[in-house]
């Protein structure tokens, strides 16, 4: 019942209800009666994201470096850990430090961030 409200939601526009459908849709909320469905997780992040949810911005960003819903992006998940980073977001940090650390390649295998374990660290 609840999942139906914040998808109405989601569909006006609600940029937190659209982070909370695809926190629901990335994991699946048997509670709630949601299935597992990375695709709607993708596209609702996606809709958060880009009205400046840091949350979203993050899970946005970890949807595209593991391909989730869509095809692996690693190069593009760091922009949207460096946004989410930006605003706030703890757990950006740790993932932007992450790929500080290891280097950061596109999907053709080309370095597109070097390893640089100094600016990992400040993360």
């Amino acid at each position: 019942m609840r999942h139906r409200w914040l998808r109405k939601a989601a569909e006006k526009g609600h940029v937190a209800a659209n982070y909370l459908v695809g926190t629901m849709a990335e994991g699946g909320s048997p509670a709630c009666g949601v299935r597992k469905n990375l695709k709607l997780a993708f596209a609702s992040f996606a809709r958060a994201a880009n009205h400046g949810h840091v949350g979203a911005q993050r899970a946005f960003g970890r949807c595209l470096e593991r391909g989730l819903g869509v095809g692996a992006d690693p190069a593009a998940a760091h922009g949207w850990y460096r946004k989410a980073a930006a605003g706030g977001d703890d757990g950006a940090f740790f993932l932007l430090g992450r790929q500080l650390e290891t280097g950061v390649w596109d999907r053709e295998g080309g370095l597109v961030v070097a390893p640089d374990f100094c600016a990992a660290r400040e993360w």
